[in-house]
């Protein structure tokens, strides 16, 4: 298992210039990591790359409801552009397929399978319906959002969380977001069959902190929605200033 934290408030302008979410932010990094680290490999053009990603299915609860414990989610396939040059329309793209997916009734579908299949078919007969399911995807993509402040415990302030999220198997990689108080936690595990599982996973971290400053420098001159209107606001003093 390996490990990299983010400033969460350069993630958070760059959603806010682009208007997109956080989670296409997060995976057009991650998409742009796993670019180059292929071509690290010698890889030139890498093809796109399918992985599943983990939908959360449940409803927003109300403030005064206690959540339950548990999850309620379901592994859906999504094919990465791998093969698109550039941080930006790379990040157009993604925000495209997901936007698609969340369309689409596949998540509830294949939960609904799953837990049906839990249920009703053997065990034996239920492995093999999770690995035709997920037999085809390289890699599992999955964020959880955490305090947006600093936790104590002890009388002492917790810096950071990662969050691991072992992989599937046959799936040989598994990808944790996490965002915890002012920080984005990206934690990587691999299965050992993986060759060179240390180098890959090493390069893929920092990859993806490179992708999040790239963007946030080709961003840097842009203004987030909004910015512009506000500074032509006057107060009636600067008026009657003005006019005299």
């Amino acid at each position: 298992v390996w490990s990299a934290a983010v400033p969460l408030s350069r993630v958070a302008r760059i959603k806010q210039v682009t208007r997109t979410c956080l989670n296409d932010v997060l995976l057009a990094a991650l998409t742009g990591a796993l670019r180059l680290t292929f071509q690290s490999q010698g890889v030139r053009h890498p093809p796109d790359l399918k992985v599943n990603v983990a939908v959360d299915l449940r409803g927003n609860t109300l403030p005064f409801n206690i959540p339950r414990l548990g999850t309620k989610a379901a592994l859906v396939p999504l094919s990465l552009p791998l093969s698109w040059d550039g941080a930006i329309p790379r990040l157009w793209e993604v925000r495209a397929r997901v936007s698609q997916m969340k369309a689409s009734a596949e998540a509830v579908v294949s939960y609904g399978l799953v837990w049906w299949a839990s249920h009703v078919m053997p065990s034996s007969w239920v492995r093999w319906l999770l690995h035709a399911l997920h037999g085809r995807t390289s890699l599992q993509y999955s964020s959880l959002p955490g305090p947006t402040s600093s936790l104590l415990l002890g009388g002492y302030t917790v810096k950071h969380i990662f969050n691991v999220s072992p992989p599937r198997a046959p799936t040989p990689v598994s990808v944790t977001v996490f965002t915890y108080a002012d920080q984005v936690h990206l934690s990587v595990a691999a299965r050992r069959t993986l060759p060179a599982a240390h180098a890959l996973t090493a390069a893929l971290l920092k990859e993806f902190e490179n992708q999040c400053v790239q963007m946030s420098e080709l961003l840097a001159n842009r203004r987030i929605p909004g910015e512009q209107r506000r500074t032509q606001v006057f107060s009636f003093g600067e008026l009657d200033n003005s006019q005299s």
